[in-house]
């Protein structure tokens, strides 16, 4: 499977969007009953708040979905292009921690120069 750019583009955008509404559903303080026990509650009301429950997982899984296509879309792209495991590009920093933008462009400029040089090699395709 490949995704056309615009089609990689708009589902990054319905992405973020269910990340929104997770946001939203995945808040005890929005389900049905809150601040209520278990048995303070009626049926329909626990129903109600089991069924809130599922629906922020369902939206958690097509987040999930999600991010496995763009996993295998860069999967895909970098065995086109050649790049193995080892290559700066796919070893990001850690969240949080502080990047010295010198030294990310330089990563960036060697894993460029690798998949350039493969290309030369291999009579000018990087496939």
């Amino acid at each position: 499977m490949s995704l056309t750019g615009s089609q990689y583009a708009k589902l990054m955008e319905i992405q973020q969007k269910l990340f929104d509404v997770l946001i939203d559903e995945a808040d005890p303080a929005n389900w049905p009953g809150h601040g209520l026990s278990l048995a303070a509650m009626d049926r329909t009301t626990r129903g109600d708040k089991y069924w809130a429950k599922r629906n922020a997982a369902a939206t958690m899984s097509l987040i999930a979905r999600a991010q496995a296509i763009f996993k295998a879309e860069i999967d895909n792209a970098r065995r086109n292009f050649g790049i193995d495991d080892d290559d700066p590009v796919s070893d990001p920093d850690p969240v949080g921690a502080t990047v010295d933008i010198e030294t990310e462009v330089e990563r960036f400029e060697q894993a460029a120069q690798r998949v350039i040089d493969r290309a030369m090699r291999s009579g000018g395709s990087a496939a």
